[in-house]
């Protein structure tokens, strides 16, 4: 008989054997294990005699590189990225969003009276947030840069 997916078969077996934990296959007749794939990038291949990767998917707030064997080998998202299902590296917040935790699969808007720019923040990190600059205005909730007082307007206070 032919060996069937997600198995190999050496020469004159009497059995199958099962791909192990960390690879999987859906091909027919493999001879040794190494032709058993690894666990593609983004899953989690836990059991053994695996043969496709449908719900196999790395957690959110997680991610998986490639041959992960169990979901306790997942690496949890760093603080200034997010991770959604199925993620190969966490995603950086982008400007104007923030994440100070880790382990997370979303990133939060800049709330009013801060700015969440980055580049413009000098040495600022993705996780963080900036206070609004005293002489400027951060009214949007999504604001990336602060607004400087336009010609006859001031403010005197920072975080507004």
């Amino acid at each position: 008989m032919r060996c069937s997916a997600g198995n190999w078969c050496a020469l004159a077996a009497t059995t199958e054997t099962a791909c192990v934990p960390g690879t999987y296959s859906n091909a027919l007749g493999l001879t040794v294990d190494t032709e058993c794939y690894p666990c593609a990038e983004g899953f989690v291949c836990e059991a053994s005699g695996i043969t496709d990767l449908t719900g196999l998917e790395c957690p959110a707030e997680f991610y998986c590189g490639s041959a992960v064997a169990a979901a306790a080998d997942a690496v949890a998202c760093e603080a200034g990225k997010y991770c959604p299902a199925n993620s190969i590296q966490g995603i950086p917040c982008v400007q104007g969003t923030y994440q100070p935790k880790t382990q997370k699969d979303t990133c939060i808007g800049c709330e009013q009276g801060f700015f969440c720019d980055f580049m413009y923040s000098l040495g600022a990190l993705p996780s963080q947030k900036v206070e609004c600059l005293t002489g400027h205005e951060c009214p949007d909730l999504t604001m990336s840069r602060p607004n400087p007082c336009g010609p006859g307007y001031y403010q005197d206070t920072a975080g507004l």
